[in-house]
């Protein structure tokens, strides 16, 4: 009898339906430097549509992973199902529209070696392809905006919760299980630093490895992300919620002012989004690349105007969160 040796890490992948982008991202996986009986491969499906079932079933014979299917159920109830299945003893969340560099997974363990201690979690670095890096949106939500993720600001090797990233962080699976996982009450948004919130009371620190890294290869529409900041102010809201006590929290979620900025802005959101999307629609007439620069009064009003309208959808999704939870 064989027995199967346990792997010494899983990369988890969380996909709903977007089977073309997440099978690059398995594709990615399957060349890594590590043997093939070091890492283990688990992708969790959140009730997508039947294409993405025979897609990634398509891919099977060719790449070694396990495929996990589960009801819709959000992001943070994903991941714990990925975190249940794992063998390996440390686990790595990744997106399903991120291509894993070639020595991203030992990279993470080569950093978890180096820091063993079991509150130790690491958090790689994110590229974005040549094609979304010259995308004013883009660009904006991972630099100065950091909207998104943004890497500009980090100074330190040692970081505290609020960089618990979720589709770039790897932890001891051990200490998860011991000190808590996801909660799945958050569908989408702050699934991963509310779990670093709580993890910070038994000594979570997160480590920026730089060396190990991917890309971000999707390329997000403006009215996806302003229906993505709306999520994310509903997040915002029940994340405040479950820790009343805490009176630094709404600060630390830049949410200590928001019923005294929301009337202002409820009054003239429409206004906000729409010059917003026009001022969008114009930039995207100029050249890309570096003669981008030559235009960089309208980028200043650009990325003016987006923090505005990100700021304003945000505020409408944690004012409507906070005004159903009164209405019950």
């Amino acid at each position: 009898m064989i027995i199967a040796a346990t792997p010494l890490i899983t990369a988890i992948v969380t996909t709903y339906n977007r089977p073309k982008l997440c099978t690059k991202a398995i594709l990615s996986l399957a060349c890594q430097t590590l043997a093939q009986d070091d890492y283990e491969i688990i992708v969790v499906d959140d009730g997508s549509n039947p294409e993405t079932h025979q897609l990634l079933g398509l891919l099977k014979p060719v790449v070694d992973f396990k495929y996990v299917f589960q009801p819709n159920s959000g992001l943070a109830s994903a991941k714990n199902h990925g975190l249940f299945h794992a063998s390996a003893p440390i686990v790595l969340f990744l997106d399903d529209d991120d291509l894993s560099s070639p020595n991203l997974l030992e990279q993470h363990l080569i950093a978890h070696a180096r820091y063993p201690d079991q509150n130790i979690s690491i958090l790689s670095h994110t590229y974005l392809s040549k094609e979304l890096a010259n995308d004013p949106l883009m660009d904006f939500v991972t630099t100065n905006g950091a909207h998104l993720f943004s890497f500009e600001f980090i100074s330190a090797e040692l970081l505290d919760y609020t960089y618990f990233w979720g589709g770039r962080t790897s932890c001891k699976r051990k200490y998860l299980l011991s000190h808590g996982v996801f909660n799945p009450v958050f569908k989408f948004g702050f699934e991963d630093i509310e779990l670093g919130y709580r993890l910070n009371k038994a000594g979570l620190h997160v480590v920026y490895w730089r060396m190990a890294t991917n890309t971000m290869i999707r390329k997000i529409s403006l009215d996806s992300f302003l229906q993505r900041c709306y999520k994310q102010g509903q997040s915002a809201s029940t994340f405040l919620s479950l820790y009343p006590e805490d009176k630094v929290l709404p600060r630390q979620l830049q949410m200590e002012h928001a019923d005294i900025e929301w009337p202002k802005i409820n009054q003239n959101i429409d206004s906000i989004v729409a010059a917003c999307s026009q001022l969008d629609t114009m930039v995207r007439t100029f050249p890309t690349g570096p003669n981008l620069l030559d235009n960089q009064s309208y980028l200043q009003c650009l990325h003016y105007s987006y923090y505005r309208a990100f700021r304003a959808k945000i505020l409408e999704g944690f004012i409507d969160s906070k005004s159903k939870a009164l209405d019950h």
